[in-house]
């Protein structure tokens, strides 16, 4: 009797981790880090873009990629803004190195945006 209570309790174990795996995998598949060119190219295929800028002002008046929303990471209503931004559209973030901008993403992604895209190495990689 003890022996297949313990094949049971292995069997809904085996049966939970697998769906978690699975829904691991569903969530991480709308997140995609990608280098300069593959953002590049990324950003050119895509008609709906929303390209998110999460550093300061002041980082942002230095130099930006065009047509560039800029939205600060570190201001009172960040979360309010990023609410504000269209679910179903594209999301193309970046910073300047890429810490907030993975950051912005990971939220971006657990809020139920569908195609979320965080360049790697930010701004300062972007801009060589």
């Amino acid at each position: 009797m003890k022996y297949l209570f313990f094949i049971c309790l292995l069997a809904c174990l085996s049966c939970a981790n697998n769906e978690a795996q699975e829904n691991q995998t569903a969530i991480s598949t709308n997140l995609l880090i990608l280098d300069k060119d593959q953002f590049n190219k990324k950003l050119a295929e895509t008609q709906t873009v929303q390209l998110i800028d999460v550093r300061t002002p002041e980082e942002y008046v230095a130099g930006s990629i065009p047509n560039s929303l800029n939205i600060d990471f570190y201001s009172d209503d960040f979360e309010k803004r990023m609410k504000a931004l269209d679910k179903e559209r594209p999301v193309f973030v970046y910073c300047k190195s890429g810490g907030r901008s993975g950051k912005t993403a990971k939220k971006l992604q657990k809020g139920g945006f569908k195609e979320v895209y965080d360049l790697k190495g930010g701004y300062t990689n972007w801009s060589k």
